[in-house]
């Protein structure tokens, strides 16, 4: 995942500089959905990201000043999302308390998945996590 800052007539490239580009093992990561939104109430942008099967969904927490923390595992949502191939994902409030809370949506696209006895089926439930 790559993220820049454009300023006026230029861009640089800040990912690994801020925090974005690796997740907390220090590894990159497929980065198949993104969602932007402010779950923490602190009137930051946080970002939600997608990934493969065997990687687990990211919660990037914007700590100001283009700086970003991996809080899957703090917010309960690494293991849980760890063995589901991600696809999309929003932001929204879904226990009616005020704060934004991470969707994930999960699947295969592969009909052979069902045949397999693998971790996740070709279809799978929807990931749904109160902050």
């Amino acid at each position: 995942m790559e993220l820049s800052v454009l300023g006026a007539r230029q861009s640089a490239h800040v990912s690994y500089l801020s925090g974005f580009a690796l997740n907390n093992a220090g590894r990159e990561q497929a980065a198949m959905g993104i969602a932007v939104g402010g779950y923490n109430r602190d009137e930051k942008v946080d970002f939600c990201i997608t990934n493969f099967s065997d990687d687990y969904d990211t919660v990037h927490r914007n700590d100001g000043g283009a700086s970003f923390t991996d809080v899957s595992y703090a917010a309960g949502i690494a293991n849980a999302t760890t063995p589901f191939f991600g696809w999309g994902t929003g932001f929204l409030d879904y226990d009616n308390d005020g704060f934004l809370d991470p969707f994930f949506a999960n699947g295969h696209v592969y009909p052979e998945v069902d045949k397999q006895d693998w971790a996740q089926p070709g279809r799978n439930a929807r990931c749904c996590f109160g902050t």
